[in-house]
C-alpha cells in the first residue's frame, strides 16, 4: 500500500501514513502544503524500498568512525597533536 496524505480532522496538519516493505508509517508532514507533502511522502516511499531492496547505503559512516580511522592510518611526527608520544 503507497503512502498516502491525510488532512487529520482535529488538528488540519497533514499526515503521511501507509505501510511499505512492511514497516507502517504515520508521521506529520514537514509542510502544510499539500503538493510538498505529496513529494515529501513520495521521496520517502523511494528511500524505504530503495533501502529493504539493496539495504543500508554502505558509505554511511559517522564523524568518530572517520576519525579513528584517520588516526589508526596516518603516521605523525612527533610535533603533530595527537601523535603518541
Amino acid at each position: 500500500m503507497p503512502l498516502r496524505v491525510m488532512k487529520r480532522k482535529s488538528t488540519g496538519a497533514l499526515t503521511i501514513s501507509g505501510t511499505v516493505a512492511g514497516q507502517r508509517v504515520r508521521r506529520r508532514a514537514q509542510s502544510n502544503t499539500l503538493a510538498l507533502a505529496r513529494e515529501e511522502a513520495a521521496a520517502l516511499e523511494a528511500e524505504m524500498l530503495r533501502t529493504e531492496w539493496h539495504g543500508p547505503k554502505s558509505g554511511a559512516h559517522s564523524l568518530a568512525d572517520a576519525m579513528q580511522s584517520y588516526l589508526k592510518a596516518v603516521p605523525r611526527g612527533a610535533a603533530t597533536p595527537g601523535a603518541p608520544r
